[in-house]
């Protein structure tokens, strides 16, 4: 057992050795040539970043081919490049210290690491979410800079500020980190001890943010966290993106999607009086706010239930919640959680919305994950009523996000969200029957989805 240990530990040391070598860190740590390699990974960030939104993450794409296969270094590439943005917003370094860009990469490769070997919900999904992510906010950020905001309709100032795109692409990299490949109903009907942890609510999703915040918190990340969350201002900020953003991929909760778009439908106004009356309260207490004086009902907020966990977390004090001005659930608070709500189960299903290849790619992966539970007792065979399902799913949760996001993001209407679906829609209905079949003989040969 000891021997097993210090091999998996010897492992861990290497993965990481290796991957440092990889973006040009010297055996001593520090970055080779700085400048140089910061160029290069901000090159390697704009190639990703500039892929088309259909293909994306597919490697037979042009602009794919031109970067390193490694994960972790488009990963570095990608946080490095918004993190240098961030700090740059604030009048501090254009460049990150050596020891930033140190502890940034450990905590990259410590998180790929504790990611599981999953068919579907492992490092690669979280890699596709994490490059979707990115995507939207790139596309949004251009469309608020090209059209003066004229066809965004929630909180344009969340494009112009570089703190809230690296927080929305550093939570959709860590949203299913420790996920172990079952669903949080079968968590909790096994009565796993996370279930039990966290009294059987979005299991999974709380222990991913819980992973993610515990090791932005440990000391050999003092410099990383510093430079991300300075000051508590900041850290409540960051909370409530992790928080509202990974919680909101439990859309296997129906009390969760709910919510989420009765705060769509308060934002554009389109409840009865009745129910708008009800919803706007002055002088109302939340758990979060803005400059606006207009307080909003505090059941609205996501974060209801979760804001003594965020506290705890995020080591928050009384003393420093009554000092911040993120004390009261104003409209634009609303919005803000309304925004990153559909952006993150945007991109967590984007595959949904992207081309047929990508479609195919990922629900394989799926059905593949899936049928892994079934071997294991934990749920019926999915196969009889997966040519079905998908429809189900397509049609009864895909098709309204794309229209909800296509209706309160500009820019967002030119990657095609609901035309892709639909085309989806189109050809599985045409050939879904026969493509299960596929997916049943390939898991029974071991075939890969490539």
């Amino acid at each position: 057992g000891i021997e097993t240990e210090k091999t998996g530990v010897e492992t861990e040391k290497t993965d990481i050795e290796t991957a440092r070598l990889s973006v040009g860190f010297s055996h001593n740590g520090n970055r080779r040539n700085s400048s140089i390699c910061s160029t290069s990974s901000s090159m390697q960030s704009l190639v990703l970043t500039k892929q088309a939104w259909s293909t994306l993450n597919q490697q037979n794409s042009e602009r794919l081919l031109m970067v390193d296969d490694a994960i972790s270094n488009n990963i570095f590439a990608i946080l490095e490049n918004l993190l240098i943005k961030v700090l740059v917003s604030r009048g501090e370094m254009d460049l990150l210290s050596y020891e930033i860009q140190n502890e940034l990469l450990d905590y990259i490769m410590k998180i790929i690491l504790m990611y599981n070997d999953n068919h579907f919900h492992s490092i690669d999904h979280a890699f596709h979410v994490m490059l979707a992510m990115n995507k939207l906010c790139d596309t949004l950020v251009n469309a608020v800079s090209t059209d003066g905001c004229k066809n965004v309709t929630l909180c344009d100032s969340f494009f112009m500020d570089p703190f809230d795109l690296f927080g929305m692409v550093f939570a959709a990299f860590v949203h299913d980190v420790g996920h172990k490949g079952v669903s949080n109903k079968m968590l909790t009907d096994t009565q796993d001890d996370l279930a039990r942890k966290y009294s059987n609510v979005s299991v999974a999703e709380r222990q991913s943010i819980d992973i993610a915040i515990e090791l932005l918190f440990s000391p050999e990340m003092c410099h990383l966290k510093e430079a991300i969350i300075p000051d508590v201002e900041c850290k409540i900020k960051f909370g409530h993106i992790m928080f509202c953003a990974i919680l909101s991929s439990d859309i296997a909760s129906p009390d969760r999607l709910k919510t989420c778009k009765a705060r769509f439908e308060v934002v554009h106004n389109v409840q009865d009086s009745s129910k708008k009356a009800d919803g706007f309260k002055e002088g109302t207490q939340g758990t979060c706010g803005s400059d606006r004086k207009e307080t909003l009902n505090p059941d609205l907020c996501p974060l209801k239930f979760s804001w003594k966990d965020m506290c705890k977390v995020l080591q928050l004090s009384e003393e420093d919640l009554q000092r911040s001005r993120l004390s009261n659930f104003t409209r634009h608070c609303l919005e803000m959680h309304v925004l990153r709500e559909h952006l993150m189960q945007v991109a967590d299903v984007s595959h949904c919305m992207q081309d047929w290849i990508n479609f195919v790619k990922w629900n394989f992966k799926l059905y593949k994950e899936l049928m892994n539970c079934h071997e294991r007792g934990l749920m019926p065979d999915p196969t009889p009523g997966w040519d079905a399902g998908q429809i189900s799913f397509l049609k009864n949760y895909v098709l309204p996000l794309a229209a909800r996001s296509e209706k309160s993001l500009g820019g967002v209407p030119s990657l095609n969200l609901t035309r892709n679906a639909e085309k989806n829609i189109s050809r599985w209905s045409r050939e879904g029957q026969a493509i299960t079949y596929l997916y049943c003989e390939g898991v029974k040969n071991g075939e890969s989805e490539e």
